[in-house]
């Protein structure tokens, strides 16, 4: 409702600021030791199943639903559970069904306004799960800002949000968040975090399958970098060139997020030679400028070298870096831009270096389609081999 990427004016301003705090550099840094424990263990149950049939994305929403809920809640965040299930796989089925009524053509037609009136028996259960969550979490945040002003620890290096938010209490209680806005806070974030990271891992891995000649310098970082995973640090990742172009091109292809939410013009004004009228509805379409010849050469082909090697792409973003915004830019660019793209190294360099993998189907055609955000049509079912 009020999270930072849906509120305005001075409400935007205050949660911009407060929230930035958890991704500074040192904190991402003390991150990626407990990224990689979840992502091994969550690797240990994948080997220990039935691996001949996986929904690949399942699987990484799992991974990054932990990362992030334990960055902000702490390391027992996995001991949550809501109506028998962790909270964890509750909160990413709740988002999937949001979306995925968000993108029904019912919906859009009527405005996604029409959800809210709970009219459709579908809906009904929507808003009943919402506002199950919603109670269930608010009790959450209360009772642990609670023990956290019990138990906190002003000298630990390493704390969660909870625990930032806590200090930001204790330097004033009135201008600081409230349970209600930090909820509003965590399911921005563990949308943000959770899906749209799952969602690039999942056709990056797709890519690696069908580009057989990246595979190789892929294998050569990995194996450079995560020789021992414990001892994996952000140093290390920051010297994972290609590993940063692989993702980089991910995204220029097929970024999870291809467009903004919808904006409302203030005031009337020219954008360019357009004249934009008070109250015009504007969108950005990154999707189009990722495709541009005048931007790219062979914008149709996935070549991660044009991010590492002189080219029309480097030219391109260095002369205007609006050209390129899987992130998007300026004041509401996105906060934890950082933490994705660690996510994504370590997620996908621990898995191809543990697992080959092939598609179920083998004559699999990779159709993108936007359910709320841009991803295959049809589910990627991977074998996976250790």
């Amino acid at each position: 409702r009020d999270g930072v990427a849906f509120a305005e004016g001075k409400t935007w301003k205050r949660h911009r600021r407060f929230s930035s705090m958890a991704f500074h550099y040192d904190l991402l840094k003390l991150m990626v030791p407990e990224a990689v424990k979840i992502i091994q263990e969550r690797f240990d149950r994948l080997q220990a199943s039935d691996m001949s049939r996986v929904d690949i994305l399942v699987e990484l929403q799992t991974i990054t639903g932990e990362i992030v809920g334990r960055l902000f809640f702490g390391e027992d965040f996995s001991t949550i559970t809501l109506e028998g299930k962790p909270i964890v796989q509750y909160l990413a089925e709740l988002v999937v069904g949001i979306a995925q009524e968000i993108m029904n053509p019912i919906n859009l037609m009527l405005s996604p306004s029409f959800i809210k009136k709970g009219i459709l028996p579908r809906h009904k259960k929507i808003l009943r799960r919402i506002h199950k969550f919603r109670d269930f979490g608010e009790k959450v945040i209360s009772q642990r800002m609670k023990d956290i002003a019990v138990q906190y620890n002003k000298d630990a290096d390493r704390k969660s949000m909870l625990e930032l938010f806590h200090e930001q209490r204790l330097q004033s209680q009135e201008d600081a968040l409230k349970d209600n806005e930090i909820l509003d806070e965590f399911c921005t974030f563990f949308f943000a975090g959770m899906d749209t990271t799952a969602h690039l891992v999942e056709i990056a891995s797709y890519f690696y399958l069908t580009h057989p000649e990246c595979q190789e310098k892929l294998l050569t970082e990995v194996k450079v970098n995560f020789g021992d995973p414990p001892k994996i640090n952000i140093e290390m990742l920051n010297h994972m060139n290609y590993m940063t172009a692989f993702m980089k091109e991910s995204l220029r292809m097929s970024t999870p997020t291809p467009m903004l939410f919808d904006r409302t013009a203030t005031e009337d004004h020219t954008l360019g030679e357009f004249k934009i009228k008070k109250g015009t509805l504007l969108n950005c379409a990154f999707l189009a400028l990722n495709y541009d010849k005048k931007y790219h050469n062979e914008p149709m082909e996935f070549i991660p070298e044009r991010w590492i090697e002189p080219s029309k792409t480097q030219e391109s973003v260095s002369i205007n870096p609006y050209v390129y915004t899987p992130f998007s830019m300026g004041g509401r660019n996105c906060l934890g831009q950082h933490l994705a793209m660690i996510e994504a190294k370590l997620i996908f360099g621990l898995f191809i270096k543990r697992f080959n993998y092939e598609l179920v189907d083998k004559n699999y055609k990779l159709i993108m389609t936007f359910k709320g955000l841009y991803e295959p049509e049809q589910s990627l079912i991977y074998k996976i081999i250790p």
